[in-house]
């Protein structure tokens, strides 16, 4: 198997704890490029020491949709299952939470009671879960925007402000915006909401005021 140009350069920024912002193409392997590094994350704290319930997430994945989150948390509980049950018992099954709206936290309650190690979100639903402390950022080193720049059309860039102000540490952000094959007016119009997007995500990462590790 090979691996794309974006999905190498992203795997290795990300393990060198550096902020990122990439733009991939449909076929790129970026949801695998930003998914890997946070479990690879999870699983040396876990390795650490176990987690118990109240503890963590390690990570976030913070999406525009529902169903670009519901995608993306599946293709996370593929790959976690997967090494749990391939490894022979050396990496044990971590915890991913999915927050969206629409789905009772109380149908998630088997999650939540055990220590969390990666929450794949959207972001209302995870504002409503950190205002209600249903589990906390203290802990976290990990955030990755996908679709940033949707997320920056559809308004939310208020509620990324407002999620980043819960993080206690300094952590790795990346920023992915996603390229389709649209025809040209759509690519133009496209191409314009990346510029914005970029220059939006420079200003909130220059702008940060967080404690380093």
């Amino acid at each position: 198997m090979t691996t794309s140009h974006f999905c190498s350069s992203d795997v290795c920024t990300s393990f060198a704890g550096r902020d990122m912002i990439g733009i991939a193409f449909t076929g790129s392997g970026k949801t695998l490029a930003f998914c890997l590094p946070l479990i690879m994350f999870a699983l040396e704290e876990e390795a650490k020491l176990p987690f118990v319930r109240g503890e963590g997430p390690v990570g976030v994945i913070l999406c525009p949709s529902r169903e670009l989150a519901t995608q993306t948390h599946e293709n996370v509980l593929t790959w976690t299952a997967a090494l749990a049950r391939d490894s022979g018992g050396k990496y044990p099954q971590l915890n991913t939470l999915l927050c969206i709206g629409g789905i009772s936290m109380s149908e998630q309650g088997h999650v939540l009671n055990k220590g969390l190690h990666i929450v794949v979100a959207t972001p209302g639903r995870l504002i409503d879960m950190l205002e209600k402390k249903r589990f906390t950022f203290d802990n976290c080193k990990y955030l990755c925007m996908d679709e940033a720049d949707r997320m920056i059309d559809l308004g939310f860039e208020d509620d990324v402000r407002n999620i980043m102000s819960f993080f206690k540490v300094k952590c790795p952000i990346m920023i992915v915006m996603h390229v389709l094959n649209l025809v040209r007016s759509d690519n133009d119009r496209r191409s314009c909401s990346q510029l914005r997007c970029r220059e939006k995500s420079r200003t909130l990462l220059s702008n940060r005021s967080l404690s380093p590790f």
